[in-house]
């Protein structure tokens, strides 16, 4: 299987990050892979909402596979790695990449630097009760490159999210919830069954504003 599956059900996107083994940590070929995934999401009119996962249960997405991105950085210039604020950010919708649809976040066990940054860039983030959301690069000397410094203050508040990005320690479920990093917290075995509520309620709404735009009665 892919380390990255993409599939439509109906009008539903769902998209798996599949290296389960490696935290489903993204190198740099599965990096552009969701780059094609989210262009392809975004430009079919079939596709009304997406969710994206990790495969198990252990994380969601532990950010760069360091193992792929690290030794491809020391070999690169600084003219040339600066040009990467011209490009799309980590996994294609952190930075750059503009899509107009809904998308959910199912977030199952850990959610580090960019797989956090990835979360943010969800419209509706769903957590497991074993969810843990960590801004891990400032232990490496680091701080988010993708839009984490702009978006986590946006949504946690400035005090929780300076809090995490200068300690790096990561926060549970129940703190996510708390200062409103997250939607809703469930049980593991209902992480994908809530998910789909919520993009079923989408669906019925763009069904019936599809409707009323041909005139149509209910």
């Amino acid at each position: 299987m892919d380390d990255v599956v993409y599939e439509r059900r109906g009008n539903t996107a769902h998209i798996t990050i599949n290296r389960p083994q490696a935290m489903n940590a993204l190198g740099p070929a599965h990096h552009d892979r969701m780059i094609e995934i989210w262009q392809e999401f975004r430009d079919d009119s079939e596709a009304w909402v997406a969710i994206v996962t990790g495969a198990g249960n252990r994380a969601f997405c532990a950010g760069a596979d360091l193992k792929t991105y690290t030794p491809l950085l020391a070999e690169r210039g600084m003219y040339d790695l600066r040009q990467d604020s011209n490009r799309y950010g980590f996994a294609g919708i952190t930075r750059g990449l503009e899509i107009w649809k809904p998308i959910i976040a199912a977030v199952n066990g850990y959610a580090l630097a960019g797989g956090l940054e990835l979360a943010l860039a969800c419209d509706i983030r769903i957590a497991s009760e074993s969810a843990q959301f960590g801004c891990s690069e400032v232990k490496r000397g680091f701080h988010h490159c993708d839009g984490g410094t702009v978006r986590l203050p946006l949504i946690v508040g400035l005090g929780n999210a300076l809090k995490m990005q200068l300690t790096g320690e990561p926060i549970d479920a129940q703190e996510a919830l708390r200062i409103g990093l997250v939607n809703q917290v469930v049980s593991p075995e209902d992480l994908i069954p809530v998910s789909y509520t919520h993009l079923r309620a989408h669906e019925t709404l763009r069904y019936l504003v599809c409707r009323r735009r041909r005139g149509k009665k209910k």
